[in-house]
């Protein structure tokens, strides 16, 4: 079985940050496909937590008028849905951000010794 890992480094902001964004997409979703005084309530949680790894979880409380043309069950699935492509989304930006990081990290570090290498030639 083939496994691919990254490891990501994650400030609190960022997990925070990430949270909000996966929030407020699934909020627009919701409100494209749902008129806003068709809603009665909505409740969208997105919290993160720190096992051995980030876990992030999604919870999408929704109940809409008796009026309103919309499958409940499916709209809250494909909003649960978009929020995950969203923290995934960042996720991603995150890992190119480490990426880059440690890449100027190598760089330097590979100038330091090779400017050392140069004062010992010299």
């Amino acid at each position: 079985m083939d496994k691919e890992s990254i490891t990501i480094f994650l400030r609190e902001e960022d997990l925070e940050e990430t949270c909000a964004l996966a929030e407020q997409a699934a909020r627009k979703y919701i409100f494209s496909r749902c008129r806003k005084k068709d809603v009665r309530r909505l409740n969208i949680v997105v919290s993160s937590t720190l096992e051995e790894e980030v876990v992030f979880s999604v919870e999408v409380d929704l109940e809409v008028s008796s009026l309103a043309k919309v499958d409940v069950d499916e709209l809250v699935e494909k909003a649960i849905e978009v929020a995950m492509e969203k923290i995934e989304e960042r996720l991603r930006k995150n890992a190119r951000r480490t990426e880059k990081t440690a890449e100027v990290s190598r760089e330097k570090e590979s100038e330091g010794s090779s400017n050392l290498s140069s004062e010992r030639r010299s």
